[in-house]
Formats: C-alpha cells, structure tokens, sequence
C-alpha cells in the first residue's frame, strides 16, 4: 500500500516496475485444507530460506526478533542438514520435524541416516523420541566414530542384541 493523493492505494508488482520475484511453487494438491489461509513450510524449505536470508545479510538477531523466537533457534535452523547425508534431507524434504532431529540422525554414519529416514517416512513418525529409540538400536559400526548412544535403562545386552535383530529383520 502507498498514499498517493490522500488516499491509500494498493500498488501491484507491475507498477513497481518489478519483473522477477521469488516465490515458493507447491508441487502436491492443496484444493482442501481446513484453513486456506495456512500452509505450512516443511522444515528443510524453513533451514534454506533463513539460510538464505543470513547469506544475504539479514542477522541471525533480527531473524529471530522478527519470528519471536531464540537466537538458538535460528542457528539450528541455519545448521540444520550439516552432517546429514543428501539421500536422507532427500527423504525428509516435504516433512515437518524438529531441528533437534538433526542433531540425533547426525550421529550416525550415512547409510544408517537414510535407513532411519525410510523408517520414520514408513511410520510416519519424525519424533526426536522415534529416532533416538533408533540410536539406540544402531550397532556401534553405524555410528559416527567416538558417538556412543546413551544407555537405555532397564535393556540389557541380550535385549539389546534381540532389538538389533528385529530391527534388521524390518528393515
């Protein structure tokens, strides 16, 4: 809107002499949602457009300011996909999580990144809870090295190895 005369105008893109603008093009069916005036951002889109925005030289401060959430919050987001294989962000791509997510899928080496990722589409399920019961059930030679999941208490070795197992047996 401009005040042009006394009065408020709406001024179109066109009038601003402007001809390219970014936008977001959705690729699935949205003819029904309950409210149309929603849509929801998967989280990898969210990591690339504040990325995006830093690189071109908004602060991780005013960032957050303006989004009314924790400087914290912004850097995860802007270190969202480090250390996570490109076939898992592949999977993840149209989903929402949280970015502590990536801070467990990180601890595993890439190809247990994408089996985890399978499972988590599969079930449907992108819970931080889900992809720790996950870490927990890597053996030792999927995980990054010096990373040790922590210990589940009340799961012995025997238990453990029987979960390894029907893990694999899923998979």
């Amino acid at each position: 809107y401009t005040l042009l005369d006394g009065h408020m105008r709406l001024l179109a893109l066109r009038d601003l002499e402007v001809e390219n603008v970014p936008c977001l093009e959705a690729l699935d069916d949205e003819s029904y949602t309950y409210n149309n005036r929603l849509n929801r951002l998967s989280s990898i889109q969210e990591h690339f457009m504040i990325r995006r925005a830093v690189e071109r030289g908004v602060s991780p401060e005013r960032l957050a300011k303006a989004l009314s959430v924790d400087i914290s919050h912004i850097t995860k987001k802007i270190n969202l996909l480090e250390g996570i294989c490109p076939e898992a962000v592949e999977l993840f791509k149209d989903r929402q999580f949280s970015v502590e997510l990536g801070r467990v899928i990180r601890k595993m080496k890439p190809t247990r990144q994408v089996e985890c990722a399978e499972l988590m589409v599969a079930a449907n399920n992108m819970t931080v809870a889900y992809a720790e019961a996950l870490l927990v059930a890597t053996p030792s030679t999927s995980l990054v090295d010096g990373v040790r999941p922590r210990k589940v208490v009340g799961v012995g070795p025997e238990q453990m190895a029987r979960m390894e197992r029907e893990m694999s047996n899923l998979q």
